[in-house]
């Protein structure tokens, strides 16, 4: 059966961007060597969270009516503190943001640090600490490199396997004009958004849109 392309972003220089213009500290992403930092597939599940959200928007023009919503997507640790990365459409307009972790029941509170609608990424700070995170991948996506998309289409931790096809062109999406963003064929659902896109070793390549 053959797998469909999706697309994915390139993010660690805009996240970068995201952090500095909220003011958090911009060496977060992508140090590596830290002690709280771990590699490999095994690890990746443990720092992909599933985060719901629920929020209202005002209907101009139809009585002015507030139209309640909720949806859900995915998101990654790329520091131990509990600073996390999604895709913007993930979390934009949410009055109400909770992360589910992988292994835990409760839901954690989170809130949003900043926002790059441009990128279609955002950086949030999940309560707590100690968690485990992933490191950025710092060599060149070429075509053939093979690579897993993590994340949660639904309740339940998927991880797919596929290859880049297409590297380093810009992409129109539904939210954002993307560059630097590249083509791989890993299977990915709606609830893949702001998931990781890595490497066996488990270094962050890009965040999945789906």
């Amino acid at each position: 059966m053959l797998r469909s392309r999706r697309f994915v972003t390139l993010t660690w220089a805009a996240a970068l961007a995201v952090l500095s213009a909220c003011g958090a500290d911009s060496s977060l992403p992508g140090r590596t060597g830290g002690e709280d930092e771990t590699g490999g597939l095994e690890a990746i599940a443990a720092a992909t969270m599933r985060i719901e959200i629920e929020g209202a928007f005002r209907e101009f023009g139809f009585g002015d009516a507030i139209e309640e919503y909720s949806g859900s997507g995915s998101a990654f640790f790329i520091d131990s503190r509990g600073i996390a990365v999604t895709n913007s459409h993930v979390v934009n307009g949410a009055a109400l943001l909770r992360v589910f972790l992988n292994g835990e029941s409760a839901p954690r509170s989170a809130r949003i640090l900043g926002v790059s609608e441009c990128a279609d990424l955002a950086v949030i700070a999940v309560d707590g600490d100690d968690f485990p995170s992933l490191d950025w991948y710092d060599g060149t996506a070429t075509p053939g490199l093979n690579v897993y998309a993590a994340g949660f289409p639904d309740v339940e931790y998927t991880l797919s396997r596929g290859i880049i096809s297409k590297s380093a062109f810009t992409v129109e999406t539904e939210w954002a004009s993307v560059d630097g963003a590249v083509e791989h064929d890993a299977r990915l659902l709606p609830g893949n958004s702001g998931g990781p896109l890595v490497t066996i070793d488990g270094e962050v390549v890009g965040v999945n849109y789906a």
